[in-house]
């Protein structure tokens, strides 16, 4: 602002001196030609002394002038230089506050996990060096096969980075969820890029969940028999029995279930294939849930009651 007030200032001063000295070199001009006209000999010696002068004059005028306008560009240039440089440091601070706005709110979501116990952190690193019975061990125990670790690191994101293909199919099997992500934002499939066998298990595991929210019941065997496991969480959350229950596929459960599939699997967001039959009111679903429930629960109990 300063800087505009001072040019505006040395452009109205320029204006006044051009006026001034436009009004005195003119004067001299008519004095000398009327000297010339009238006047005689050392007259015309006289006149052409003036003439000197008012060149002189005229040559100082636009020395000044030049170095004036030359100014005025070079202030003009500093003024757009900074307003440039004003814009990128606002540029600058809205993406610095941005990232600091949104790193903490992921350290605060992990800060807000409770710490994992030690069971827990034993299965993280039996899974990163893909001891699949002490993985399986841990699962029976009830641990929980989506844990998280400090760095919001799963189970079978360990097992999917090292390439541990029969780890990572026993945590599947389990409910092991595939869109979970890490604080840096990794995810399984991400982290599983250099194996290319746990990447065409990944595909599967999405082929079997939207086969199975089709009712394309041949494709579902097909997938099922070639080793894909019934349970897994796909890039989206979501298993082939949650999606064939929101669809109302009644032959798609019942085959699912039949192969294994688990009642009591649920999305991130907490929802089961019960809870989403029942919201859908697909009642046959619900009443094949119902006794797939009931079957699994009298299985825990037996080993209990022997």
């Amino acid at each position: 602002m300063v800087q505009l007030l001072s040019a505006s200032h040395n452009r109205m001063e320029h204006e006044n001196y051009v006026r001034k000295y436009s009004a005195s070199a003119g004067s001299r001009f008519s004095k000398f030609f009327r000297r010339k006209t009238s006047d005689t000999g050392a007259r015309q010696s006289h006149s052409f002394d003036d003439l000197i002068c008012v060149m002189r004059d005229w040559r100082r005028y636009c020395i000044r002038s030049l170095t004036r306008v030359q100014q005025g560009k070079n202030m003009l240039r500093i003024l757009a230089l900074t307003l440039f440089l004003t814009f990128l440091s606002i540029l600058a601070g809205c993406q610095e506050g941005s990232q600091k706005s949104s790193g903490p709110q992921r350290a605060k979501s992990a800060e807000n996990r409770p710490e994992p116990t030690t069971a827990e952190l034993a299965m993280l690193r039996d899974a990163a060096i893909g001891d699949t019975a002490a993985v399986k061990g841990w699962l029976e125990k009830g641990v929980d096969v989506n844990m998280r670790g400090d760095s919001l690191n799963t189970p079978i994101m360990e097992a999917a980075f090292a390439g541990h293909l029969e780890t990572v199919k026993l945590l599947l099997d389990h409910g092991a969820d595939l869109s979970a992500k890490k604080i840096d934002g990794e995810t399984p499939v991400s982290l599983a890029a250099r194996h290319q066998d746990i990447v065409e298990l990944f595909k599967n595991v999405l082929a079997l969940t939207d086969a199975a929210s089709k009712g394309d019941n041949k494709a579902v065997t097909q997938l099922i028999e070639k080793g894909t496991p019934v349970n897994g969480l796909n890039q989206f959350g979501q298993s082939p029995l949650t999606e064939a229950s929101w669809n109302g596929r009644t032959e798609t459960v019942k085959l699912l279930l039949g192969k294994g599939a688990d009642p009591n699997i649920k999305k991130p967001d907490g929802q089961g294939p019960l809870s989403i039959a029942m919201a859908q009111k697909h009642q046959d679903i619900v009443a094949l849930l119902n006794a797939a429930n009931a079957k699994q629960s009298k299985e825990t109990r037996m080993p209990a009651s022997k």
